[in-house]
């Protein structure tokens, strides 16, 4: 099940008032809008209780600034003209309907609210993330995630204590990797940029990082000479970790 969040931190100032003679008139008053969006995803795990148990989080599109919104004298003096204008504005950025009428919603209040019927300006600045959540369910597939899981952050050690990715420099032609039987150096423009990564394990044997990672979500040795991995093996990686 998947399923959609937004957050709003709105941060809002008024630059001059009609009714208080000690601060500056603005005979034009002019409201600015400055956005900033990030989207991250999350997937979490329903336990048969209810109790969600967070998977994974992480950002998938970094902070990006939207083009200035000014929302002209004319309009800050009605309401509905305030909410028009903002509506025109957003549609222009092409966003999602759910994302669009979320923020039509809260940042044209807060607009309405800072320019008192438009007797101020105003700057605001909202940054807003959309959240992309993927909920799980049932005893079986919590074990398989766990897994994928489990077997992915083996591998980042595995990379860590290389300090960097393999480049092929270690590969000889026609080396083979035994889990898919294809060869390393195999870098067809059709393959994709994961499957041609590598990943040297620690008895130095090295596979498609792809592959080695789907067999590792089920044992945790190497194909080749089955020397299971142990703790010692990332010794320097946990070293390196602390230094950094």
């Amino acid at each position: 099940m998947h399923s959609v969040q937004f957050n709003l931190d709105l941060v809002g100032r008024r630059i001059g008032w009609r009714s208080n003679n000690s601060l500056p008139l603005y005979q034009n008053p002019v409201g600015n809008i400055t956005m900033l969006l990030r989207q991250r995803f999350q997937k979490v795990y329903r336990r048969p209780d209810g109790q969600l148990i967070m998977l994974r989080d992480y950002t998938i599109v970094p902070e990006h600034r939207f083009p200035l919104i000014q929302i002209p004298p004319d309009a800050l003096a009605s309401p509905l003209h305030c909410s028009l204008h903002l509506l025109r504005a957003l549609h222009a950025f092409r966003l999602e309907d759910k994302l669009l009428n979320f923020l039509h919603q809260h940042v044209g209040r807060e607009s309405i609210d800072l320019c008192c019927g438009g007797l101020t300006g105003f700057w605001m600045f909202a940054h807003v993330e959309v959240v992309l959540i993927e909920v799980v369910e049932g005893d079986e597939q919590f074990e398989r995630l766990m897994k994928k899981e489990a077997s992915r952050r083996l591998i980042e050690k595995l990379e860590m204590r290389q300090k960097k990715s393999l480049d092929g420099s270690k590969v000889k032609v026609g080396d083979q990797c035994a889990v898919c039987l294809e060869d390393l150096q195999d870098l067809e423009e059709e393959k994709e940029e994961e499957e041609r990564k590598l990943t040297m394990m620690p008895c130095a044997h090295i596979f498609h990082r792809s592959c080695i990672s789907r067999w590792l979500e089920e044992k945790i040795s190497c194909p080749m000479c089955r020397r299971e991995i142990q703790a010692v093996d990332f010794a320097d990686c946990f070293l390196h970790t602390v230094s950094a």
